[in-house]
């Protein structure tokens, strides 16, 4: 991993509404930024030897004073530094950090509700995080647990809450369109999505497994929910007053939870 440093600019214009908000306001123009890649979500890890190589002169602050932001926040961190407050040969930052998706390009459709691939970004799947230092030392940081005496604590839970999604981006849906032209704006179901399928002549399907690994079914357990996106990339003349029928069915018992008709896209 390669850190890339980052100058910030700042543009004053007399016309800027005060109130109006950009994205921008996590950044503090006194301080240095440095760049990272992350396109796959999970767990990282900056040793020192990266943070040398890039060139941040970690002498000039303590390990308290470090701070990464991803998403337009600052995102907590873990600091292995010895305890002695320096990023030191065999030191290392550890933290969580999300690839790009569809959080930021739901800001561009006339409905932010109706982006057609929440799972995945119209542009990139790549997101830049920032490696800082302030002279603060209550920074976010992880709260370290330490306490193994499990047979004292009061409650303990049978299982905990796991998410597990699929998305697809084998071909772009440009969304409404008139006389074959799509809209400059962003309009409903717009974005990367699973190849078309037509369900006519015995109703072809489209199918995907996201199934819960060891799933807990003992007493309290809770119920699986679901959601699903679809997005109808037409609207073809038709006698019938609605021409598109979809179903949603899930489990091995192909269990019907949504069917519904509508016409156009």
């Amino acid at each position: 991993m390669i850190l890339r440093h980052y100058i910030t600019l700042l543009l004053l214009s007399p016309f800027m509404s005060s109130a109006q908000t950009y994205g921008n306001e996590w950044i503090d123009y006194s301080q240095s930024y440095y760049t990272f890649q992350i396109y796959e979500t999970g767990i990282y890890k900056l040793d020192y030897a990266t943070l040398d190589a890039s060139g941040i002169p970690l002498s000039a602050f303590q390990s308290d004073n470090i701070q990464i932001f991803g998403k337009e926040k600052e995102i907590p961190i873990h600091v292995a530094d010895g305890g002695d407050n320096s990023i030191d040969p065999g030191d290392y930052i550890l933290f969580y950090a999300e690839r790009n998706d569809g959080w930021l390009d739901s800001t561009i459709f006339v409905d932010a509700n109706t982006i057609g691939n929440p799972g995945y970004s119209l542009y990139n799947d790549t997101l830049l995080y920032f490696f800082t230092w302030n002279s603060s030392t209550n920074n976010s940081r992880y709260i370290v647990e330490t306490d193994v005496n499990f047979g004292t604590f009061s409650s303990v839970s049978d299982y905990i809450i796991s998410k597990h999604e699929s998305f697809f981006f084998e071909e772009y849906f440009e969304g409404v369109k008139a006389s074959n032209s799509s809209s400059s704006f962003y309009t409903a179901g717009e974005g990367w999505g699973r190849t078309k399928f037509n369900g006519v002549s015995g109703g072809i399907t489209a199918g995907f497994n996201t199934a819960t690994p060891f799933p807990y079914t003992g007493p309290g357990a809770p119920n699986v929910l679901f959601e699903g996106r679809s997005v109808s990339v037409s609207d073809a003349s038709s006698s019938d007053p609605m021409n598109h029928h979809l179903y949603w069915r899930v489990g091995t018992s192909n269990t019907i939870i949504k069917d519904t008709t509508w016409k156009g896209y």
